[in-house]
């Protein structure tokens, strides 16, 4: 078990029972600490000072980028609870094992647990209030895109998650270039700036860009609980890896898995796992970019891109 601090607020109960407090993202880099004043096992190592000085020891290709996210207000509510359970199926539907779970809300964030050879997770939230709850799989990006959803529900039935390929298979990022992997590409600035998550990604071997786009526009509500049905989302696009800043924003092009018509407009969505440093509100969606199909795919509109690698969703435009 883990417990780190953010924003000051650990709580007694939180000590008893080994939750994190508070968030299961960063905070101001002078305010995310464990127990021993070092970053939290958790938080991004883009808990970082503003000039891309890294949480792990210098490194420059961790922390921050000159790009701010808009950070848009997050939701207060107050939910306790107690065991939640879900089986996991990837986009094969084959049971995906070790996929990393864990129930976070804004205050606190328990432990994170992995699904077993038939995709069964089980998540103690241990009864504590949590503000803001999300139930989080794919939790750090390894294998598999990070999805959250609201908890509605303690047993969330068969679920779905989105396997990404492995990062032995993955492109390398680097400004003035195209990163393609899985028919995604991004396309990079000559002088932009890529900071990675060091403090999931510790091995530089994993910093590399890997991808999946999936048709999911058969995927009903009760399997695709972290999708907003009012938004008709169609296609789920994973990049990662999870946490990867890159400014200026980069191009991205990927497959038209949903055969959309030549000239189509499209509506990009990213969606919301953090707490901090965020695009979008935990849990939900935020329109990021807007993106023309064309003979190589679905790309974005010049002077519109993404600026972090995780889990994207689109549409045709209405």
């Amino acid at each position: 078990m883990h417990t780190y601090t953010v924003f000051g607020c650990i709580s007694a109960a939180a000590l008893v029972f080994g939750i994190a407090s508070c968030s299961d993202d960063e905070g101001p880099p002078d305010q995310v600490t464990g127990g021993n004043g070092a970053a939290g096992p958790n938080s991004s190592a883009s808990a970082t000072a503003s000039t891309g000085t890294s949480a792990g020891g210098g490194d420059p290709n961790c922390g921050e980028t000159a790009c701010a996210p808009p950070e848009p207000t997050q939701p207060n509510e107050m939910v306790t609870f107690g065991v939640v359970t879900a089986q996991v199926v990837d986009q094969d539907d084959m049971p995906a094992q070790n996929v990393n779970a864990a129930v976070c809300g804004i205050n606190l964030c328990g432990d994170i647990v992995n699904s077993d050879a038939q995709g069964n997770l089980s998540v103690d939230g241990q009864n504590l209030s949590f503000i803001a709850p999300r139930f989080s799989v794919g939790y750090n990006g390894r294998g598999y895109t990070k999805l959250t959803s609201l908890i509605s529900m303690t047993d969330f039935g068969t679920i779905r998650v989105v396997r990404l390929p492995q990062f032995s298979a993955g492109a390398d990022l680097v400004g003035a270039t195209e990163a393609t992997n899985s028919g995604v590409t991004l396309g990079l600035a000559a002088d932009s700036e890529i900071k990675f998550d060091c403090l999931t990604f510790t091995d530089p071997a994993e910093r590399k860009f890997v991808a999946a786009t999936v048709d999911v526009s058969t995927w009903t509500a009760a399997e695709a609980p972290f999708i907003d049905q009012s938004l008709d989302l169609e296609v789920i696009v994973a990049l990662g890896p999870l946490d990867t800043h890159i400014c200026p924003a980069a191009s991205l092009t990927f497959a038209n898995v949903r055969n959309w018509a030549m000239g189509a407009n499209v509506e990009i969505y990213i969606h919301g796992t953090k707490t901090y440093q965020h695009y979008a509100p935990y849990g939900s969606w935020a329109k990021i970019a807007d993106a023309v199909v064309g003979a190589d795919g679905v790309a974005t509109v010049q002077g519109q891109g993404i600026e972090v690698l995780g889990t994207y969703g689109a549409r045709l435009a209405p």
